[in-house]
């Protein structure tokens, strides 16, 4: 049995410098920069495709009424209408007011909606309301009833209702006017 100890050796040069690192570091970073910016392109066209000429409030109207025909059975389907329901009010806040809304975390975007002065308190409070009670159904398995559903229903609806611009060039009047 050897009980001779080595002392450690020195650092050993690699033959290839530093530059192929640099160089795979940038292509990393070129393609992590590349697919993010693909995937927030590609999520705002799954709503404004189909548009076709209609306003982003307009679309989500329209995606509203179609939940609301369609015939869900409370204990079946809660998850997937509360999933729908919740994409459809938050791709309308992207497009509406240019805000990530579908990125963020329910949390995230109420703490921010909770900064901005353009929306007033009656919109965070209907905000909450509606994107709170879908993350209780999407994750922590909260059961509900169709009224509940029609309810969570005419949040959206109010909600976007609410934001429509009042003018016909489809932002809203400087402040003060149209105030009665």
């Amino acid at each position: 049995m050897n009980t001779e100890f080595y002392d450690v050796r020195g650092p050993v040069d690699l033959p290839l410098g530093w530059w192929p690192f640099l160089l795979l570091f940038l292509v990393f970073f070129v393609g992590v920069a590349f697919f993010f910016s693909r995937r927030r392109r590609s999520v705002a066209q799954v709503f404004t495709a189909p548009l076709g000429g209609k306003t982003c409030w307009q679309a989500a109207l329209e995606s509203l009424d179609q939940l609301e025909a369609g015939h869900w059975n409370a204990t079946d389907e809660m998850k997937q209408f509360y999933s729908y329901l919740s994409e459809v009010v938050r791709f309308y806040i992207e497009l509406r007011f240019d805000l990530p809304a579908p990125e963020r975390t329910t949390e995230e975007f109420l703490e921010y909606v909770s900064r901005e002065d353009s929306f007033p308190q009656e919109d965070r409070n209907l905000l909450r309301d509606l994107l709170t009670l879908s993350d209780l159904v999407k994750f922590a398995r909260y059961g509900t009833s169709t009224e509940e559903m029609s309810r969570a229903l005419a949040l959206a609806r109010k909600y976007i209702e609410r934001t429509i611009p009042v003018n016909s060039s489809g932002s809203f009047p400087p402040a003060g006017e149209g105030d009665a």
